[in-house]
């Protein structure tokens, strides 16, 4: 555990790395954007609830929580690189039982209800998240405080068929809309299909070609020091820039759980009762098969 954090026992749970290590002063350094325009280009990212069970919409092939998170850090990745805010929308309606295939706090349900003939449904508490948000906070420095866009003309229904009707191109298709204030934005939106595919066919290339000025100010907008942006973009092995930007990635606080997801793992580690004053290494053994 992180002694530096005395007392906040839950915290070292939520992030990837000990609270000490994390770049509390990232925000102030990141480039500027200027002031009203935080909000004109954004990545829209939808994740998925459910398990696609017709095959007629990829947007409903959940992954596993591996998936979804290695997904929600290509979109990361994507929207630091291309400059954009990045913000989630999630489904409004419970498409699977308690609005999210990550489980629910303890404390989450209200009355349970049950109609005739039907299996027994809960109802959440409209303050807890749902689908991915159930299990990770997204970062306000990735989303400048930018809430979905156009909502005044564009619900989740019209920004999936704007998602689907896109994902027919093999390039990265951007859509403009106007907000209520009057200002226009240009929206990429993507789910983690989308994500994959254009990490996979439109940005890896770029994002590992040198020497490239793109991958200076890439670095800065994850939270590099000057001095990290420059050894970052005079790398040249693709392993190496990788493990640079995952530790970027870590240090500036992309992943951090929610609150009730570290108190479930405390209280699962603690089982072990090893000694918490020391470092362990970690393997995952999955099973194979059905």
């Amino acid at each position: 555990l992180d002694e530096a954090w005395p007392g906040h026992e839950n915290v070292n749970f939520e992030t990837l790395v000990q609270p000490s290590e994390i770049d509390l002063l990232l925000q102030r350094r990141l480039p500027a954007i200027e002031e009203g325009h935080e909000c004109d280009d954004i990545l829209l990212y939808m994740p998925s609830q459910v398990q696609d069970k017709n095959g007629d919409d990829d947007n409903a092939r959940a992954s596993g929580i591996e998936g979804q998170l290695n997904s929600y850090l290509m979109a990361v990745m994507l929207a630091t690189y291309t400059s954009k805010a990045m913000v989630i929308l999630e489904s409004t309606e419970d498409l699977v039982p308690g609005g999210s295939q990550f489980g629910c706090p303890s404390n989450a349900f209200n009355e349970a209800k049950k109609t005739a003939g039907k299996e027994q449904r809960f109802d959440t508490d409209e303050d807890v998240p749902k689908g991915l948000s159930r299990l990770i906070q997204h970062s306000e420095w990735l989303s400048r405080g930018c809430s979905v866009p156009c909502q005044n003309n564009h619900d989740y229904e019209k920004w999936s068929n704007v998602r689907k009707k896109n994902r027919k191109s093999k390039y990265a298709q951007h859509s403009t809309c106007r907000n209520d204030s009057g200002w226009e934005s240009r929206v990429l939106v993507v789910d983690e299909v989308d994500v994959q595919r254009l990490f996979e066919n439109n940005f890896k290339g770029k994002m590992l070609h040198r020497p490239s000025p793109t991958a200076y100010n890439w670095a800065l907008r994850l939270g590099a020091k000057k001095y990290e942006a420059q050894t970052f973009a005079d790398l040249e092995d693709e392993e190496d820039i990788w493990d640079f930007v995952s530790a970027l990635l870590a240090r500036s606080d992309v992943l951090r759980f929610q609150p009730w997801i570290a108190k479930d793992a405390r209280k699962f580690i603690h089982l072990s009762q090893l000694p918490m004053q020391v470092s362990y290494d970690a393997f995952h053994v999955r099973r194979e098969g059905n």
